[in-house]
């Protein structure tokens, strides 16, 4: 708009054989150059052979009363509809060369000075953030055309340094929730983290599937080591459910997470994914972030897991998550909450379980608390080959203990262990911060006669 305020004159060079329709932001024509006088049709014809030594001279063509017509920050499309000539006393007989070189030159006038928020250029410019430059030249009262450039300072976000912690795909309402005007939807959420110890720059980076949006419009422009960002499907809803956590923007266009499972991925500033993966809402993916108001979060995040893995996600400790803050357990905190004196080794009520497998199994120290750790079976599963017997072994652990892990074992002889890896059915999420799972042996196991089982708890 300002260079169009700016112009004075607008004027086509044009060299031609044989004719020519000239036409701007229309669908009829501003000049007839050698034309026929009727509406211009796709086959139309030059009236008369163009002499060559005419031809190769420029014919100029005054537009400047199109000026005010011109749309501004828009496209405005100069048209030129080429003619050539053929002889209608000879049949057949056409003009072999043809000719169409157009040269379209505006000048403008500017009186104004630059601006004085902008930095007149002397020498080279020492950027302290990242962000997008714009320069134009001012010379004899006419600005150039704007140029700009993206720079970013400090480390730029990829693979090694971001990625995503926990996320939300199917929350669930509350009843007081509901009655507010929220929906389940709007309660959607992504979280981020710098995983590096130095910090982290998010220009540049944008959701490419799954939600949409571009880190151009985050609050948040640089991550410090360790520090975790939120992007949130509505503003209002998540401050009602979490107040106090930032909020570094919205999705953008009315974009949500698929309840069903869809792909996210997030790209850098050089347009390399940062990850990549498709989530899910069955087996082996955790069951309780599917609509019952957990959600999704990765474990031991700060050693870059492959987010893509189910096995590297579980539902999060408390309702509505933890976004902005880490959702697991530690040992400190646990023995702190139930009084547990020594360290991790120590069984210190006698009851042949130490601090840590009662921590891993998220059981209460005291007596009582060797009851319930595990149920085994015999159990009839279904196989993509039918039914079969499978020694089953249910068990709970700690949802929030992502420093242990707790595996159920079988063994014929207590000397040879098995770990039992297969999934019967998606962890359940407990009330108490426990969830319950169901492995099953690598095998059928129709044949033995006896069998030992155990649950291992170790550390990470």
């Amino acid at each position: 708009a300002e260079q169009k305020a700016a112009m004075t004159s607008l004027t086509l060079r044009l060299k031609y054989d044989d004719g020519a329709f000239v036409f701007l932001n229309g669908s009829l024509p501003l000049h007839r150059l050698n034309a026929p006088t009727t509406s211009p049709a796709y086959n139309a014809k030059a009236l008369t052979n163009r002499a060559s030594a005419d031809a190769a001279s420029y014919q100029t063509l005054d537009l400047t009363a199109q000026i005010p017509a011109l749309a501004a920050g828009s496209e405005n499309i100069l048209a030129i509809q080429g003619l050539n000539y053929d002889n209608p006393a000879v049949a057949g007989l056409e003009d072999a060369d043809f000719l169409c070189a157009p040269e379209l030159t505006a000048t403008a006038t500017v009186t104004s000075a630059p601006s004085t928020a902008a930095a007149t250029y002397e020498s080279g410019i020492t950027l302290s953030r990242s962000g997008t430059v714009k320069a134009r030249v001012f010379k004899e009262g006419v600005w150039s055309p704007l140029s700009e450039a993206s720079f970013i300072v400090g480390v730029p976000a990829d693979a090694s340094n971001l990625t995503i912690t926990e996320f939300s795909y199917n929350p669930a309402a509350s009843p007081a929730e509901i009655s507010a005007g929220f929906t389940g939807q709007q309660f959607e959420f992504v979280e981020l983290m710098n995983i590096s110890t130095s910090p982290v720059e998010l220009a540049g980076c944008r959701f490419d599937d799954g939600i949409s949006f571009d880190f151009a419009s985050s609050t948040v422009q640089t991550l410090e080591p360790g520090q975790r960002i939120v992007i949130v499907s509505d503003a209002a809803a998540f401050a009602a459910r979490h107040p106090g956590v930032p909020v570094a923007g919205v999705f953008a266009g009315g974009s949500n997470l698929s309840n069903a499972g869809e792909r996210l991925e997030l790209l850098n500033a050089a347009g390399t994914a940062i990850f990549d993966f498709v989530y899910n809402d069955s087996a082996p993916w955790p069951a309780s972030p599917d609509g019952t108001g957990s959600t999704l979060v990765l474990i031991n995040p700060d050693q870059d897991p492959d987010p893509g893995a189910p096995v590297n996600w579980r539902s999060s400790m408390a309702h509505g998550g933890a976004p902005g803050a880490a959702d697991a357990d530690s040992f400190a905190a646990w023995a702190a909450r139930n009084s547990v004196p020594g360290n991790p080794h120590d069984d210190p009520n006698a009851n042949g379980l130490t601090n840590l497998a009662e921590y891993g199994l998220g059981l209460q120290s005291g007596p009582g608390a060797e009851n319930g750790i595990t149920s085994a079976g015999f159990e009839t599963v279904d196989t993509a080959g039918g039914p079969e017997t499978y020694l089953v072994v249910r068990f709970r652990r700690n949802t929030g203990a992502d420093d242990v892990a707790v595996t159920p074992e079988m063994s014929t002889d207590l000397i040879s262990w098995v770990p039992l890896t297969d999934e019967v059915s998606p962890a359940v999420s407990n009330s108490d911060g426990t969830e319950s799972l169901a492995r099953r042996s690598p095998q059928p196991v129709a044949a033995v006669r006896r069998v030992f089982v155990r649950v291992s708890v170790s550390t990470r």
